[in-house]
């Protein structure tokens, strides 16, 4: 399974108050539960900051899984229209012979995604919390199910 990795409202809260990447070891011990897990950073930092900039601000645990980030449409760059981060998502699988592959997001914007089945929301004030990692894992199992059945979002 691909899981398309958002930072902002996921991997820290989006106030000021906690420090960035503070929520990592939530996601680090999930991937260590799942070691197929692979990981393509969706965050629009990677508008700003190249991938070796992007890994070097994750744990090394959770940067050995990241196989690529998703590409950047000019238009998407200063607007968010409806869905981008899934045609984002879509696209990075397409470009990649990935086209089947099972996948989720974790994001904090509902709005980027046209498909909701696709993505695992977060509180953008929040960021991942236990209850947020339950749900990921309960949907990973659901979405490793139905890959054994042919059944794909």
């Amino acid at each position: 399974m691909i899981l398309f990795l958002d930072y902002d409202g996921v991997l820290h809260p989006l106030n000021k108050k906690e420090a960035k990447f503070c929520r990592t070891d939530l996601l680090d011990a999930f991937l260590v539960e799942h070691p197929r897990i692979e990981v393509v950073l969706s965050t629009s930092w990677r508008q700003i900051f190249p991938l070796p900039a992007l890994l070097d601000m994750l744990p090394s645990t959770i940067a050995e899984r990241v196989i690529g980030t998703t590409p950047i449409f000019p238009s998407a760059a200063h607007e968010q229209p409806a869905g981008v981060r899934e045609h984002e998502c879509r696209t990075w699988l397409s470009r990649n012979g990935r086209g089947d592959a099972i996948w989720l997001a974790l994001d904090d914007n509902p709005a980027l995604f046209a498909t909701p089945e696709r993505v695992v929301l977060c509180d953008p004030l929040v960021g991942l919390t236990p209850e947020t990692i339950d749900e990921l894992r309960q949907r990973y199992r659901d979405d490793r199910v139905s890959e054994g059945y042919g059944i794909h979002f």
